[in-house]
């Protein structure tokens, strides 16, 4: 299905507590046609800035990639991230909804969970700079098991500060 795994690049800059995910891959070497395109458009919005800003990120911009997308706030006050939309064919695989809730608010349900998304988009957050996995996941539901890409971008109005992640996930259940 997915060639081989790379590492992602990581910049000097901020330490990387993700170095060892299993699964991270560079972000330029993600297969699957809509993330590619997600890492597209993200790179042609942003021009000569680090980043796009939320709203060069619009629901017509992104068209078909909506499917695929997870906005996410990045909440100053409380340490914390929102997720505001997740797509549907994101929705049709995750089978716990997490629209609307806060990391903490995960973490409350799913025990660990929000933390470890925490700690993926802080780290985007302070590297300003995108990350990639690959991997599988398996529904504890049902027990199906997918193949998963997911890319994760920072938005924001300057190139100072963060102010939203835009994510793009793809799963693949594997045909027998």
């Amino acid at each position: 299905m997915f060639g081989k795994q790379t590492l992602a690049r990581t910049t000097a800059s901020a330490p990387d507590p993700l170095s060892s995910h299993r699964g991270r891959i560079d972000p330029e070497t993600v297969e699957t046609p809509e993330l590619r395109k997600g890492l597209a458009l993200w790179h042609a919005l942003k021009g000569a800035r680090r980043f796009p800003s939320r709203h060069q990120m619009s629901p017509r911009a992104l068209g078909g990639l909506l499917r695929h997308t997870i906005l996410i706030k990045v909440l100053d006050r409380q340490n914390d991230f929102q997720v505001r939309i997740i797509g549907d064919a994101i929705m049709a695989v995750q089978t716990d909804p997490l629209r609307g809730l806060t990391t903490a608010q995960v973490d409350e349900r799913l025990p660990g969970y929000g933390a470890g998304l925490r700690r993926m988009y802080d780290y985007v957050c302070a590297t300003k700079a995108p990350i990639a996995f690959r991997g599988e996941l398996c529904r504890e539901a049902d027990g199906r098991v997918f193949h998963r890409e997911h890319l994760l971008l920072p938005l924001g109005d300057t190139d100072d500060a963060v102010d939203h992640l835009i994510s793009f996930v793809v799963y693949i259940e594997p045909t027998h």
